[in-house]
């Protein structure tokens, strides 16, 4: 990375924790979640759908590599070129701090202090979430107070195309996520409520979604979860029972929007979850992927 410019390098980075969140983590997630079920007659994610993990899998390794060896590297890199602008390294910096948000929500705790040293580190400690948390939140307010009135970016952005102002609103935005988890898990939450008050009182947030709109409907260019589950057929998801028996029992017209009704009684009928390899034991010989509803993975927006 240290031949590329910065202007590829920052696309690179953002592109990488898009990769993360829309693909692997979505797909566990959404089996973490009971939104979605391994359907019947496939069996890629038979262990992730039963919870079969533990220190030999391997789920969460392309999510660390992506991360660390592919975002946080390429931030190390343009933060320490001379070229870039306080405003670069602010959105540097928001990454930066995203990623580690990601890898603490996943996984914990992650290498913090000693991370990213190389051969000289190459096994670095495990710090635990809440320092990891405090430490990047110090990084953002020092990179954002560094700024000036007239600071501007440089680096190609796909994202935002280089607007500072859209990547303060972010940054409040992430701030705000982290302020919440470390309340949840009872870190110093005084503190972290009255800033969560003074951020919703500030009321710098964004206004509009935001998306790293770069991928087509053309080979290669795909959405990585879009190319790997619909374009390439693999069919590996149904829904879950305890959502659709929610939406059924709420009347949740959202239901038409992310699922289709099972295609033997044109029902909406969630997987039981943990239990893809059980239903032939409890007698249903016959479960097949007809009895259940799959995601709707092209659902139309009225």
């Amino acid at each position: 990375s240290s031949n590329t410019t910065s202007n590829l390098l920052f696309p690179a980075v953002e592109n990488a924790i898009a990769d993360c969140v829309g693909d692997q983590m979505f797909t566990y997630g959404g089996f973490f979640a009971q939104y979605f079920e391994q359907r019947p007659e496939q069996n890629q994610y038979n262990d992730l759908a039963e919870l079969n993990i533990d220190e030999s899998t391997s789920i969460f390794d392309r999510c660390y590599s992506l991360l660390y060896a592919g975002a946080m590297e390429d931030i190390a890199e343009i933060k320490s070129r001379t070229d870039i602008t306080a405003a670069d390294n602010f959105a540097a910096t928001v990454m930066r701090v995203q990623a580690y948000q990601l890898m603490v929500d996943n996984t914990s705790d992650a290498p913090y202090t000693e991370a990213l040293q190389g051969s000289s580190v190459p096994s670095p400690k495990w710090d635990d979430g809440a320092t990891v948390y405090r430490g990047v939140l110090d990084e953002l307010d020092a990179a954002e107070a560094s700024i000036s009135g007239t600071a501007s970016m440089t680096l190609n952005d796909p994202i935002f195309g280089g607007d500072l102002s859209k990547w303060e609103q972010y940054a409040n935005a992430l701030r705000l996520r982290m302020y919440l988890r470390l309340i949840d898990g009872g870190v110093d939450a005084a503190t972290y409520k009255a800033k969560v008050q003074a951020l919703v009182a500030e009321n710098n947030l964004p206004t509009e979604d935001v998306t790293y709109s770069v991928y087509t409907n053309a080979e290669d260019q795909y959405n990585p979860w879009y190319g790997a589950t619909y374009k390439l057929k693999t069919n590996n998801f149904c829904a879950s029972y305890p959502i659709v028996s929610y939406m059924n029992s709420t009347n949740d017209p959202r239901i038409s929007y992310g699922m289709l009704p099972n295609t033997k009684e044109s029902k909406y009928l969630g997987q039981i979850p943990g239990a893809k390899t059980q239903y032939k034991g409890w007698g249903e010989k016959t479960w097949l992927n007809e009895n259940v509803s799959t995601i709707n993975l092209t659902p139309s927006i009225a």
